[in-house]
């Protein structure tokens, strides 16, 4: 395989060679530019791909879609965000059509790349350029950059995605909601998290970790969601989790500063069935609490 140097010297030849031909104005035939083609993609040289490509159309020689698609996979190859979005543009000035065979392939390719390689931010304004033109987003580029904003705290723009996917009728499997939950709950973002929560019990029956189920007791007890902490709690029972008081400590602090007393009083009945909430620390919680000596 050809060392970077090596590549770099094919490049200043075949632009040599080009600018001479251009300074002599010797007409060049479609064949002729394909070969130039050719010989920037062994080069691994998108942007001079996209010279030929503009030059091409600038003669009146209309470059095929695989001739663009070619350019494009070379840039998806090394990550060339930029050159993508150029190359994209080229292709709606020269009018390619945008549900040509193989048009949105790469804008995903590279949707993906990004989104495994943990570019997150690259990889999101690859979708919104998508967005802008109106190419569909596949299921699983989709996938991995909800997971990819997830693990950079982005949990706000991964469930929007999410809930935008979901609305033009892509479907994702239980993979991706849990990577989301876990974010969410790690973050204690409600909404994600109650949705994500709900599509792995009630959907696809998943049985989460214990880790997963405290998470969201803590996302309850954040934003005093006493029926997401009673679903909870209802899994953690049905997949035979024993429940102990740290379970419920956050919830019901979180309602008794709330005042909601009860939910929170139905809290404490359900740690006493269960045989905790007896000691003195729950006792004098509600207590301060309803004597006013915070």
């Amino acid at each position: 395989m050809a060392d970077k140097h090596q590549l770099q010297a094919k490049r200043e030849k075949l632009n040599n060679l080009l600018s001479t031909l251009r300074s002599n104005r010797e007409p060049l035939t479609a064949a002729d530019y394909n070969e130039f083609l050719e010989g920037y993609m062994e080069t691994r040289d998108p942007r001079g791909g996209l010279s030929v490509l503009v030059e091409m159309r600038r003669q009146a020689l209309m470059p095929t879609t695989a001739q663009y698609n070619i350019v494009l996979k070379t840039a998806a190859r090394d990550y060339d965000s930029r050159a993508i979005f150029d190359i994209g543009e080229e292709m709606r000035i020269a009018g390619v059509p945008v549900d040509a065979d193989g048009y949105a392939t790469f804008f995903n390719q590279l949707l993906l790349s990004l989104s495994k390689r943990g570019q997150p931010e690259l990889a999101y304004s690859v979708y919104q350029e998508m967005q802008q033109r109106k190419i569909s987003v596949h299921r699983n580029s989709c996938h991995e950059l909800i997971c990819a904003l997830g693990s950079v705290d982005e949990v706000d723009i991964a469930f929007e995605i999410l809930r935008n996917a979901l609305a033009n009728a892509l479907s994702f499997d239980h993979t991706t909601n849990l990577s989301l939950l876990r974010a969410a709950g790690a973050s204690l973002h409600h909404d994600a998290f109650r949705h994500c929560f709900e599509q792995l019990v009630h959907v696809f029956s998943a049985s989460l970790a214990e880790g997963d189920y405290i998470m969201g007791l803590n996302v309850a007890a954040r934003h005093g969601d006493t029926t997401l902490a009673a679903e909870i709690i209802s899994a953690m029972q049905g997949r035979d989790y024993a429940l102990q008081e740290h379970h419920f400590e956050p919830l019901l602090e979180s309602l008794v500063r709330r005042a909601q007393w009860l939910p929170a009083f139905r809290v404490l009945h359900t740690m006493r069935a269960a045989g905790h909430g007896t000691g003195p620390a729950t006792v004098r919680c509600l207590t301060r609490a309803l004597i006013g000596d915070r």
